[in-house]
């Protein structure tokens, strides 16, 4: 009920202490929110990455804007990722992985509902650009890989996908193998061609066919 969910929600917000509950009760109403209830988790998670100092807590609220495909929500994963993108330490590297895997889900979305690009087309172009940032100047290899197979979710032609193809052919020879393996899978799933590592054939191609990426 209405109530009930209040309730949920301000334990979410101020019970401190209990880490494992506030996490338990965000996946608790993250799922009821996917199956269709109107609960409004929206700002509860927007302060939970604004002021959480419990990076499980914070990485709970990632996952949850990613499971719940709803597109009010893409802003709040700009909000985290810019929050720890200059550091370093393990936490903050996950919760960027994290949500570079969640701007991968909502990148799908303009496949399913053709209405979804054209009303929140700024948010889209801003997650193709965060994650072409985390793709070149990312330092962990973790949160380089899951930029590199989120944008190779931007199949729709609805995108602009000149900057995130040419930021993949960039790295294709990233010095980690397995942020190597997820550019070519994508760079393969976006171009339907296969140079391997051979920079100079994918660049080729980029400069003959670039105008087929364009926005349409």
């Amino acid at each position: 009920s209405p109530v009930e969910a209040r309730d949920l929600l301000y334990i979410i917000d101020n019970d401190q202490r209990n880490k494992d509950l506030r996490i338990d009760l965000i996946n608790l109403l993250t799922f009821a929110v996917k199956n269709g209830s109107k609960i409004n988790i929206a700002d509860t998670l927007d302060r939970i990455i604004k002021r959480n100092t419990d990076s499980q807590v914070t990485l709970a609220a990632v996952n949850a804007i990613g499971r719940t495909g709803d597109p009010n929500l893409m802003r709040l994963l700009l909000k985290v990722f810019d929050k720890y993108k200059d550091n370093g330490d393990a936490e903050s590297i996950v919760i960027r992985s994290a949500t570079c895997s969640a701007a991968g889900d909502y990148i799908t979305l303009p496949r399913k509902y053709e209405g979804y690009f054209v009303r929140y087309r700024r948010n889209f172009e801003k997650l193709s650009e965060m994650l072409v940032e985390a793709l070149i100047k990312d330092n962990s290899s973790l949160v380089r890989k899951e930029a590199a197979y989120a944008l190779g979710n931007m199949t729709s032609k609805k995108f602009d996908r000149r900057k995130p193809v040419a930021a993949l052919i960039e790295v294709v020879n990233d010095p980690d193998q397995s942020v190597a393996k997820a550019v070519l899978d994508s760079l393969k799933f976006l171009t339907v061609q296969d140079f391997g590592k051979d920079t100079k054939a994918w660049q080729r191609w980029y400069q003959a066919n670039q105008r087929d990426l364009i926005a349409k």
